[in-house]
């Protein structure tokens, strides 16, 4: 339901099977984006940049990537409690799609001092979709070594 009312930022994440439910998966997303850009196009939603939605998540990692606090933004848009989410490592929220990014932004976040970047990540959210987020990472040390912020 969440699609079919214009939540075009939501997809259904897919699977690394070689079959028809992926079949279905990969059109259902198509449709999702298609009819999203439709009815952009016809005046039924605004661009792109004025439907934009701005969650202020907070997650703060410890230098092994396990997650130590989240504020409640966290909780709302991945429909998670605390206790699934702290001491979890946080490649757990990602998508596969966006393990390689990780990937990359965690090693910079660790052998740069003072990193700061914007990058796009899909989270797994509760049930089979995804939620894609524009997210701005920060290094910041506290006594006990480095700790890693985002939002």
């Amino acid at each position: 339901m969440t699609l079919i009312m214009g939540g075009g930022s939501y997809l259904i994440e897919r699977s690394e099977e070689d079959d028809d439910i992926e079949l279905v998966l990969m059109t259902a997303n198509l449709l999702v984006e298609e009819l999203a850009d439709t009815l952009r196009y016809v005046g039924y939603l605004d661009s792109p940049e004025a439907i934009k939605e701005y969650v202020h998540m907070l997650f703060v990692l410890d230098t092994g990537f396990q997650v130590r606090y989240v504020n409640n933004s966290v909780h709302t848009l991945l429909g998670q409690e605390s206790d699934a989410l702290l001491g979890a490592s946080f490649s757990d929220f990602l998508t596969a799609e966006s393990l390689s990014s990780w990937q990359l932004i965690a090693r910079d976040l660790l052998y740069k001092d003072n990193y700061y970047g914007i990058h796009d990540l899909s989270f797994k959210v509760q049930g089979p979709l995804t939620k894609r987020c524009t997210c701005a990472f920060n290094t910041v040390f506290i006594r006990n070594g480095l700790y890693l912020l985002f939002w």
